[in-house]
């Protein structure tokens, strides 16, 4: 994996080299092995490449500092993580003669190898052996439309010398990171904030909208930043920037066209799909590894890959011993074991609380997915062996695996919203819904917000009910968080609001939830989850469920092949028997999480007292002190309600403002 940075100070002063070098070094995590620059200007051509600290030893560039004081208006700055080609031939910025083209990328086209023999065939000559290479040829070739023809996961961009633009790509469904901010003087894209906020003229004013939907989400959702201005580059776009404008372009959507088959049919193409998607994420000319939960879609992944791996393929999975119900490395073992791979297995403990301050620095906004901790601490481990690591997302979005939403809301409004809640009035669920959890512990207020929805037409019922399941905060609990200077701010704006917003136009059912989902939390909150864990240690995650072609597969299936005797999942079951132990595939459901609750009752309870004490709060001034200890409190006198959530969505918040309340304008 790499990061990557560019800066067009499109009012044509100069970039501000120290600057520039300090926002690439802040990517260091993401690409240790190389470290390169590319100075330009725009107006008369001039191209200096330089060096930096980090550069390769066999490459013998002016140095950056060296050219300070030249007037260049752009620059490009990269990070390389090593995986194809590990010469210094892969070394980026990357051009190539007699093109002017350059290009800064994170990521791997899987297809690369198919599209430069094609593009090979066309005249085109290669001097490396990497994907970055055929990226720069693809677009000489094909233009924006090159991407369509990627199949892999990338963010990059393009300095377009001939048609002075900045070309900037994000893969499929999001699994890499790209943000971005532009105004009249200045364009910035790079990898994380991090690095932008790093950089003048970018702004670090803390969004209230995005704040707003955090509490409520956990993670701020694209486009939104925690920075006013600045953006999330979203899943399958292309962002155009030239001197005077910029325009963002959605390249590719999930092709619906329903598609009937036998089971038979369907498990035949899935595994088809599945096991080129594999071998095509399983090359690398470093070590490949699979983060292994036990659930089935880890261990799919890893039965595919370990029939294709050269040698006995590496394996990685997290236990919770101490915590009978919280542990799932039972079912790892079992299956590491069936398809003889070469297991790990790593006892995730009091580590938490010591490495919890380096993921709210390696997020740079709040985000307060706590499972994240546990891929993390896994990477940690698997950054020993290997390179890359092969994870099982993205199956539950495509084949239904979260059957208490997909399925559960449907059924929750025939059975309950049109009978027994239909009894009560449309006034009684408006003013049921303004009531906060805490100050009513007697009912949960999400239910109550869900009656709400009986003046709605039903179709809107169904989505409220849906949306309303995945609220940490609801908006009349975020209103008596704020203080006075903050709900001021919030006012009128509305998280489930936004919700709706989302939500796409195929006709309900189980397809339209999949849909939601893969357009807002899989890259959000699953995909920048692994990323950032993996990226942390030096590591590439590829996540084979998420090729393209696959997606368009899953989600035209007919529901009964997905949904049927009460399990999701229904056609990776039935895959499942031609790779895994029949006990994996019979099991229930279980989610990975982290034993937050018992945690924050006992050997943590003092951190986070401390974290969310008074004194702390008044001194970031979002939240009221004495709302937050009711909120405490009432997590403390009601573990059967468990709000340990709301307490970590609050920790996560709090402690992000601390450590980076200096760069926060």
């Amino acid at each position: 994996m790499c990061g990557l940075v560019a800066w067009w100070n499109r009012d044509g002063s100069r970039v501000d080299v120290e600057a520039l070098r300090d926002a690439v070094e802040s990517l260091r995590h993401r690409g240790p092995d190389d470290e390169g620059y590319v100075l330009i200007n725009t107006r008369t051509g001039r191209t200096v490449e330089c060096a930096g600290e980090g550069t390769h030893a066999s490459r013998p560039l002016p140095r950056l500092r060296d050219v300070a004081a030249e007037d260049f208006d752009l620059a490009l700055g990269h990070r390389r993580l090593a995986v194809v080609d590990l010469s210094s031939a892969g070394h980026q910025p990357m051009r190539v003669d007699p093109d002017p083209n350059w290009i800064v990328y994170n990521g791997m086209i899987h297809n690369f190898i198919p599209l430069r023999q094609h593009l090979q065939a066309r005249g085109y000559v290669f001097r490396s052996g990497t994907d970055t290479e055929v990226i720069l040829h693809a677009y000489r070739e094909w233009g924006e439309e090159c991407v369509t023809r990627f199949n892999g996961m990338w963010a990059f961009v393009l300095w377009d010398q001939r048609a002075h633009r900045l070309f900037a790509s994000r893969d499929h469904l999001g699994v890499k990171p790209l943000v971005f901010y532009a105004d009249d003087r200045v364009a910035v894209i790079g990898s994380e904030l991090k690095a932008l906020v790093r950089l003048p003229r970018v702004p670090r004013h803390i969004d209230p909208e995005a704040l707003h939907h955090y509490l409520s989400l956990m993670k701020v959702p694209a486009p939104f930043t925690i920075y006013q201005g600045v953006h999330k580059l979203r899943p399958a776009h292309t962002l155009v920037v030239r001197r005077e404008s910029e325009a963002e372009r959605n390249y590719w959507r999930p092709a619906l066209q329903p598609v009937e088959c036998s089971e038979q049919e369907a498990v035949d193409r899935v595994d088809e799909l599945l096991q080129d998607s594999v071998r095509l994420r399983l090359l690398a000319d470093v070590p490949v590894g699979s983060l292994l939960s036990g659930g089935i879609d880890s261990s799919l992944v890893t039965g595919v890959a370990a029939r294709h791996a050269r040698e006995s393929l590496k394996t990685f999975t997290v236990s919770f011993r101490s915590l009978p119900e919280f542990d799932e490395s039972g079912w790892a073992d079992m299956v590491a074991s069936h398809v003889r791979a070469d297991h790990r297995s790593l006892e995730l403990s009091g580590d938490f609380l010591e490495r919890l301050p380096d993921l709210i620095d390696l997020f740079d906004e709040p985000f307060s997915v706590s499972s994240v901790m546990g891929v993390y601490l896994l990477a940690r481990a698997a950054a020993r062996e290997v390179k890359v690591l092969l994870t099982g997302d993205g199956g539950d979005e495509l084949f239904a695996g979260y059957l208490d939403r997909y399925v559960g809301v449907d059924q929750l409004w025939e059975r309950s919203g049109r009978h027994r809640l239909a009894r009560f009035s449309a006034e009684r669920a408006r003013a049921s819904a303004e009531l906060v959890s805490w100050e009513h512990p007697a009912i949960a207020s999400k239910v109550r917000a869900a009656l709400r929805t009986l003046a709605r037409p039903d179709q809107r019922r169904r989505d409220d009910c849906f949306n309303l399941r995945r609220l940490i905060f609801n908006d009349p609990e975020k209103l008596a968080l704020y203080t006075p200077a903050w709900r001021a701010r919030a006012r009128g704006l509305n998280t489930l609001g936004w919700l709706r917003s989302t939500l796409p136009a195929t006709p309900g059912g189980l397809r339209r939830w999949q849909l939601h989902d893969i357009h807002t939390s899989l890259h959000d909150e699953m995909l920048a989850k692994v990323d950032k864990a993996t990226t942390a240690w030096g590591l590439e995650a590829r996540v084979p469920f998420l090729d393209h072609r696959l997606v368009d597969l899953a989600l035209n299936l007919p529901d009964r092949l997905k949904v049927a005797d009460g399990h999701g999942k229904w056609i990776l079951r039935r895959l499942g028997e031609r790779y895994l132990p029949a006990a994996v595939l019979n099991r229930e459901k279980h989610g990975f999480s982290i034993p937050l609750s018992a945690w924050f009752l006992g050997a943590f309870r003092p951190f986070v007292r401390d974290v969310l004490s008074p004194s702390g709060l008044r001194r970031v001034g979002v939240f009221r002190p004495e709302t937050v200890a009711r909120v405490l409190a009432y997590h403390d006198a009601n573990p059967r309600f468990d709000t340990s959530h709301m307490v970590f969505t609050l920790l996560c918040f709090q402690l992000w403002h601390e450590r980076h309340g200096r760069l926060v304008a």
